[in-house]
């Protein structure tokens, strides 16, 4: 038996898995959808214990078509963005993490003067992008301003 690859994509509204042979073409593929969980205007968020539970599901669905997972010998995996995910001391999920679509962090920002004019001044963030690169941000000036925390995410 040859050996295998796995490529998983944790994406914005499904995990989506694939085992490539060694000459790149696809043994199988897979995938487990999630939601994007909008409570309030501009909020966009996703548990990411869903996300994890979605990677065992599709990878699970592999093995039920017969993919010998024993034969992986390299797994890539990528993400729809970065995420900051608030955990406890044992390592469980303290709240929905906020993604890319997310835009009420923008309107936080503005609150944060002059906190906030440092961490525009910070390389690659704006107050103007959405909340790819102010979600960050907020959260710093959250901390910072005494406004708002993660805790609100709790929904």
């Amino acid at each position: 038996m040859e050996d295998l690859l796995l490529g998983i994509d944790i994406g914005t509204s499904a995990c989506k898995v694939a085992v490539f042979r060694q000459n790149g073409t696809v043994a199988a593929q897979s995938n487990a959808v999630y939601q994007v969980d909008c409570p309030h205007a501009g909020w966009a968020q996703q548990n990411p214990d869903e996300w994890w539970e979605a990677v065992c599901r599709a990878i699970r669905d592999l093995e039920q078509q017969g993919v010998n997972l024993a034969r992986v010998v390299g797994i890539g995996v990528d993400g729809q963005s970065w995420s900051a995910i608030p955990l406890d001391a044992d390592g469980k999920v303290l709240c929905p993490t906020p993604i890319w679509m997310d835009t009420c962090t923008a309107l936080r920002i503005r609150f944060c003067s002059p906190t906030a004019l440092l961490c525009s001044a910070l390389p690659g963030w704006s107050l103007r992008t959405p909340a790819r690169d102010t979600a960050g941000a907020a959260t710093i000036c959250a901390g910072v301003c005494g406004i708002g925390s993660s805790a609100d995410r709790r929904g």
